[in-house]
């Protein structure tokens, strides 16, 4: 199963401004398993020219659960973070995933966090109390 999942991918093309690119036009980029050396999909490359482009991409998705962004630039990181629509953001990593960290997404990914502190918010209801005029 796992050769013919592979074989399948070796064909795979990226969508970009409404024009399928394959990897041969140097438009996508091969992601291997490095512990068995074997291709496992295709990922689209946009280089920070195109930085507008890659967030409205990213952003047209009907889900939200997760995102990921490269970049050696930190400012860029957080501008990118906060532009993207999704419950989490990884950057310069693949694994975020912790139990101090809250899990969830948004749009069709869901709504609230499970998990962290946060997790337990969503079966909580609020009350404000405001306390004067008591003497000692």
């Amino acid at each position: 199963m796992l050769e013919l999942k592979d074989s399948s991918l070796l064909k795979a093309r990226c969508l970009i401004d409404d024009q399928w690119i394959g990897a041969s036009d140097g438009e996508c980029i091969d992601v291997d398993d490095p512990a068995s050396g074997r291709l496992v999909g295709r990922v689209p490359r946009l280089s920070a020219a195109q930085i507008d482009q890659a967030i409205a991409l990213a952003n047209a998705t009907e889900y939200g659960l997760a995102a990921y962004s490269f970049s050696r630039d930190v400012g860029r990181t957080f501008r990118v973070a906060e532009a993207l629509e999704f419950g989490m953001v990884g950057s310069n990593t693949g694994v975020m995933s912790d139990e101090l960290a809250p899990f969830g997404g948004v749009k069709q990914s869901g709504i609230g966090r499970e998990g962290s502190r946060y997790g337990i918010e969503g079966y909580l209801e609020m009350k404000y109390l405001c306390l004067a005029g008591i003497d000692r």
